[in-house]
């Protein structure tokens, strides 16, 4: 039993090697994937404190090798936003051929891709309504729940 424990645990911890694979397959997808450029396009609209809140939030929601998969995803979209800042679109010129992802690795890449975009969903949207909800009053008036200033009175609705 110790020995399959130490196979099983071997599949789990991945080496640097799958990590720079995962690095170099979404840098690679980034600009020809439509989810991976979803995920740049709401990562760049990010502030630095909810990215911060990403990764807080990546780091006590997933599992060890999760957080390695995590990881490499925004590396490489930090890579390639980088490139669009120095070189444009045209800039990354890495073959695609000189890095292999199995079938359950990559199934694990787009499933975190897509944790990654619901997170950030939440995040980015989520957080403004609650920011506005804070901010202002909710007022039942006709049928519908307002937000109105909370230095505005009820009987000023209508």
């Amino acid at each position: 039993m110790e020995r399959e424990d130490k196979e099983v645990q071997n599949d789990i911890d991945y080496d640097d090697a799958f990590k720079e694979n995962v690095y170099c397959c979404i840098t690679y997808l980034t600009h020809k994937c439509p989810l991976m450029q979803k995920l740049f396009s709401q990562w760049t609209d990010l502030t630095c404190q909810q990215r911060a809140l990403l990764s807080y939030c990546a780091f006590h929601i997933f599992e060890k090798e999760e957080i390695a998969i995590f990881s490499c995803i925004v590396r490489g979209i930090n890579y390639w936003n980088n490139i669009q800042d120095t070189e444009g679109a045209c800039g990354y010129t890495k073959d695609p051929f000189e890095f292999r992802l199995g079938k359950d690795q990559e199934n694990q890449i787009f499933q975190m891709v897509t944790d990654i975009n619901q997170m950030i969903y939440t995040i980015k949207y989520k957080g403004d309504v609650c920011q506005e909800i804070i901010n202002n009053k909710i007022i039942f008036h006709n049928k519908k729940l307002l937000l109105v200033p909370k230095h505005f009175e009820e009987g000023d609705a209508q």
